[in-house]
């Protein structure tokens, strides 16, 4: 093999080596390209999978301010509303009872008057009662029942002292009974209006006592004596 020929071969083999070398590095260069992208792509998938998970976790919280915003809005609008009902409701309670007590001292005034004077203020007495017991809970701890017997029993005893008058007999006495009762009713009836459940029942008993008993005398130190006693 003369020289030419070894040269050439010689340029040859470089040509090829080369070639091999570049496509080698080649390879190299695209699969180094290949793995890094694909690295890239494990590394946004997961970035974009946590932003997913940290928006679902804060929609669920901010669902969940929301419910308890919305809840504590609802309690707080029925709280205000039941107070109002309650407020409204002492108030028509006031009212009637007012209506009542006026009715039962124009009874004492006007007793020996007419027996038409004296059902007329029975009724309207009634009918502040039938108001007032519409406000009444269902199961009536405070003894506000008690206030249903005393139209009756005051006009009752404004007949006595209509009958009295009409027979021209004294009438002092049932005059001072009826004065007395209505005194008591009067009395009792503001202050049971002003009081708690269970001073209500012990005033209600009071009133009882004093309707079952209408002869019996009695200042007012006698009917609050047994609620300062139980205090």
């Amino acid at each position: 093999m003369n020289s030419d020929e070894v040269w050439l071969l010689q340029l040859w083999s470089g040509v090829f080596g080369a070639a091999i070398g570049a496509l080698a590095a080649a390879a190299v260069a695209l699969l180094v390209v290949n793995l890094t992208n694909r690295h890239q792509s494990r590394l946004s998938a997961k970035a974009i999978a946590a932003q997913m998970a940290l928006a679902a976790e804060a929609l669920v919280v901010q669902k969940k301010h929301a419910e308890d915003a919305l809840k504590a809005q609802e309690d707080s609008s029925l709280r205000q509303l039941r107070e109002q009902n309650e407020e409204s409701s002492r108030n028509r309670q006031i009212a009637a009872v007012a209506d009542m007590i006026s009715s039962a001292l124009e009874l004492v005034d006007r007793a020996d008057e007419t027996l038409e004077d004296i059902q007329v203020l029975r009724q309207r007495m009634m009918t502040a009662w039938i108001r007032f017991s519409l406000e009444l809970p269902v199961k009536d701890s405070d003894g506000g029942e008690e206030f249903f017997h005393w139209p009756g029993h005051l006009a009752s005893l404004a007949m006595d002292v209509l009958e009295a008058k009409l027979t021209k007999q004294p009438h002092k006495t049932a005059f001072d009974v009826l004065n007395d009762a209505t005194s008591a009713f009067s009395t009792l009836a503001r202050y049971w209006m002003r009081i708690g459940s269970e001073e209500r029942l012990a005033v209600s008993k009071i009133l009882e006592n004093a309707r079952l008993n209408p002869t019996a005398t009695r200042t007012m130190e006698d009917f609050f004596s047994p609620l300062q006693s139980s205090e």
